[in-house]
């Protein structure tokens, strides 16, 4: 060993605490609350991060809090509160994009959140799988996943979930209302990117319940769409709707709600789409008004009023065959 190479050896070992003595095998758990991850000043490419995990794969939980540094964000499926093995149902649609801005400031939302109270009457439903996977990605390539689960608990499980969240549990409340704040930084980000050239068809009018977005239906805007016409439970008809449909279907979407009035109406229907960053959308019709419900589902809804016109419109477009639905 030359003298040179032998003082950079000299000063790894004392950056490294010293090279005496047998290394641990077992590496500090990711996302301890010691572990700081070096961010990077460089803007991230959108393109350059890794697509969501299999929906099988077993999430990296960072056991602790999540750690700094972390330079991008994945809203992935988890699973719906009513999938059963071997059949899957993915419990969100996860954004085209992934979140490469406001990081740092989401992960001390997560970190500042309450763990589970110490409320003996507290009582949520706990059925399902996690619904929502939040992976954060950092510049060595690593990944810490915290997913959004335990039924109506609505919890940030930061380790594996082992029974109902007691005080003890590597849990924050509050997932509801840190899915929003993605939703809005998702939104914000999106003021400064431009959409994706190709726009997905219109998704399909069956199954009769679609993942969602986390975006907030209202903020999305429809860039294709169709009629979906369910009279009974066993068959239905389909109606592509041409652009200049879609672009009427917009105004009215994002227009001013109205009192509920006769008029004519589409019976037993609901309106499919895909946003222009292709979300899912899908919209209610409850006669000849679309029902606006938002992301929280309040306990009535905005309604949007077709008029006569565009009900006329929309029921006079060739339909396609019957078809069955299951």
């Amino acid at each position: 060993m030359t003298p040179s190479s032998a003082l950079a050896a000299a000063l790894i070992c004392v950056l490294l605490g010293g090279c005496g003595g047998t290394a641990s095998s077992d590496p500090a758990p990711l996302g301890d609350s010691t572990g700081v991850k070096q961010a990077s000043t460089q803007p991230v490419d959108p393109a350059s991060v890794p697509p969501c995990p299999r929906w099988d794969q077993e999430p990296n939980y960072p056991n602790g809090p999540i750690p700094s540094g972390a330079v991008s964000l994945r809203v992935c499926p988890g699973d719906d509160p009513v999938s059963r093995p071997p059949q899957w149902i993915q419990g969100v649609a996860s954004p085209v994009e992934p979140l490469v801005t406001d990081i740092a400031s989401l992960v001390e939302e997560v970190n500042a959140r309450s763990g589970w109270p110490d409320d003996p009457d507290l009582i949520c439903s706990q059925e399902g799988r996690p619904r929502i996977k939040y992976v954060f990605g950092y510049p060595d390539g690593s990944t810490a996943t915290m997913t959004h689960g335990y039924g109506g608990c609505h919890v940030l499980e930061l380790a594996e979930p082992d029974g109902f969240p007691t005080t003890d549990s590597l849990v924050k409340v509050g997932a509801i209302e840190f899915r929003d704040s993605v939703a809005a930084a998702l939104l914000d980000q999106r003021q400064t990117q431009q959409p994706p050239r190709a726009v997905a068809k219109a998704p399909g009018c069956v199954p009769n319940v679609l993942p969602q977005s986390i975006l907030p239906t209202e903020d999305l805007h429809l860039a294709t769409a169709a009629l979906c016409l369910l009279p009974d439970g066993r068959r239905y008809r389909r109606v592509d709707l041409p652009e200049a449909l879609v672009d009427r279907l917009n105004m009215v979407w994002h227009g001013d709600e109205a009192p509920r009035r006769e008029c004519s109406s589409i019976p037993f229907a609901k309106l499919i789409g895909t946003s222009t960053w292709n979300d899912p959308m899908v919209l209610s019709i409850s006669g000849c008004s679309i029902e606006r419900w938002g992301t929280n589902y309040a306990n009535e809804p905005d309604y949007l009023p077709l008029g006569n016109d565009l009900v006329s419109d929309l029921l006079a477009l060739p339909r396609g065959p019957w078809q069955r639905q299951r």
